[in-house]
């Protein structure tokens, strides 16, 4: 269901939000923030949120944005388990 998801998707609306409207202030953290800070004080694991989350602020971070390839937040997202 995920990569058909992708397959689909053309820009994300956070993506939007960088590249169409040249704004630095994203989804990221009025969303993803939220819902971690939230995961953080019930004591609930993310890794998988916290991994894209921390993959987005790198990337967002820089001053022309590329969006990753699926494979490459999939080995972070992995790297990330392997390491708990």
């Amino acid at each position: 269901m995920f990569i058909n998801n992708v397959k689909k998707m053309v820009i994300s609306s956070m993506a939007q939000d960088i590249i169409q409207r040249g704004g630095h202030d994203t989804e990221l953290e009025t969303i993803n923030g939220y819902f971690l800070n939230l995961a953080d004080a019930l004591g609930i694991h993310a890794p998988y949120n916290k991994t894209i989350y921390k993959l987005c602020k790198q990337e967002f971070s820089k001053p022309v944005f590329s969006p990753l390839d699926v494979k490459d937040i999939w080995t972070e997202v992995i790297k990330t388990l392997a390491g708990e």
